[in-house]
């Protein structure tokens, strides 16, 4: 388990933030475990913990988004993670948010943003893998990402 663990921590992955809105509920969460599934038709997944506190709002709304971060926003990423004591819809006082197409927060300086429904979930130990159709994709500035690896945020220029 020990090496396991050290193995993914070198394992450097795009920093995202899954939103979700629901009503006049938000919420969000930070997670590095997000890929593509299939291109036809587009789907992609993430990986929830089902004790994090936006798992319920997810699966309640039937609808997410997943803001791919760039290099400037490590403060977004760490407010959604929890580093900053905020939660719930207080994580949103940080960064620039607008409503999607589908009503999810999506966050305006983000490299790409997707809105999903979702098609299936499948659980696995300790979390869900949320399969989600993208339903509409807002491109973003074109600029170097923000990543996470060995429990620190940094990027990569080409």
């Amino acid at each position: 388990m020990d090496d396991f663990l050290e193995g993914m921590r070198r394992l450097a992955a795009a920093v995202d933030v899954v939103t979700v809105a629901d009503g006049d509920r938000r919420g969000g969460l930070t997670a590095s475990a997000v890929t593509s599934l299939t291109v036809d038709p587009p789907m992609l997944l993430a990986c929830v913990n089902r004790s994090a506190s936006s798992h319920a709002l997810i699966v309640d709304a039937g609808r997410f988004a997943v803001n791919v971060l760039p290099a400037g926003d490590q403060g977004v990423a760490a407010a959604f993670a929890g580093m900053t004591g905020l939660e719930g819809d207080d994580r949103f006082s940080v960064g620039e948010w607008r409503e999607g197409d589908l009503g999810q927060p999506i966050l305006t300086t983000a490299l790409v943003s997707f809105e999903c429904v979702i098609e299936s979930l499948v659980g696995r130990s300790t979390h869900d893998i949320v399969i989600g159709e993208v339903q509409a994709v807002h491109l973003g500035e074109k600029t170097d990402p923000l990543l996470y690896m060995d429990r620190s945020f940094g990027t990569f220029a080409p």
